[in-house]
């Protein structure tokens, strides 16, 4: 069974998302969600606050917790250009992966750093990333009709064959040249839609940003494939809590 679930924002997606799975017993297979203007600008801050709150609640990550596992907006700041940008986070990355959640490495890094074989050297990784931005600019250049060639696997066969759980619960990336727009498709195995999907979302809208500017594109839709959707570690009570919190209530009255 599919679900399709559509929102305007990324906040607006996301209650949508959460009132869907409160209706379908807190679980869904195949819920695609689109939302038509991802801008990062556009996040209901209020509806941010309220969520952390709630997520600091239940000894959860905070949203850019988990934003920055897909694009670390805060180390491109004062970068003169991508590679520098790279390099910036990839001299981040044995500090990262000291935290036992990053263990087996982050959605950007795979990203920018995509391990050929288990005993890969970072020489001998592709810069999927990059690659992207160059493949869009030739189309751009010679007014090329290419519209759906722009993709990133996330999961690792030679890395990451042995895991059942966790890391990459994220599994492919598929951008779309839909005429003047530049749109991503991002396929999850699993989205545990209380602790991670707004971030996840914030995160991938970021990354389309990136890629739309850094190529001069104007930004496109934003779709989210979760194989499984499931609202994570709530009772249906405090599921209905939730959307009352964020939905109503102002960020200072959320019950403690």
């Amino acid at each position: 069974m599919t679900a399709s679930v559509f929102g305007t924002s990324l906040t607006d997606a996301w209650i949508a998302d959460i009132e869907h799975l409160k209706n379908s017993g807190g679980e869904e297979w195949n819920l695609v969600t689109t939302i038509s203007d991802p801008s990062p600008t556009l996040v209901d801050d209020r509806v941010k606050a309220n969520l952390d709150k709630l997520l600091l609640q239940k000894g959860k990550q905070q949203i850019d917790t988990v934003v920055n596992t897909i694009f670390p907006q805060a180390m491109l700041r004062g970068c003169q250009n991508r590679e520098q940008f790279y390099d910036r986070y990839r001299a981040a990355t044995s500090r990262l992966r000291r935290l036992r959640r990053n263990s087996h490495g982050t959605y950007f890094g795979r990203l920018i750093d995509f391990p050929a074989s288990r005993n890969t050297t970072q020489s001998d990784t592709t810069n999927q990333l990059e690659e992207i931005i160059a493949k869009l600019e030739v189309q751009l250049l010679t007014g090329g009709r290419k519209r759906f060639i722009y993709q990133a696997p996330i999961y690792s066969p030679s890395n990451d064959v042995k895991m059942t759980m966790g890391f990459p619960c994220l599994s492919f990336l598929s951008f779309q040249l839909d005429q003047s727009r530049l749109c991503l498709t991002a396929m999850y195995r699993n989205q545990y839609y209380f602790a991670r999907a707004l971030g996840n979302f914030i995160g991938l809208a970021r990354l389309l940003s990136f890629v739309a500017e850094s190529t001069g594109i104007e930004l496109g839709s934003l779709t989210v494939h979760a194989c499984h959707a499931e609202i994570d570690d709530l009772s249906g009570r405090e599921v209905a809590q939730l959307l009352e919190a964020l939905l109503v209530t102002p960020v200072d009255e959320v019950a403690a």
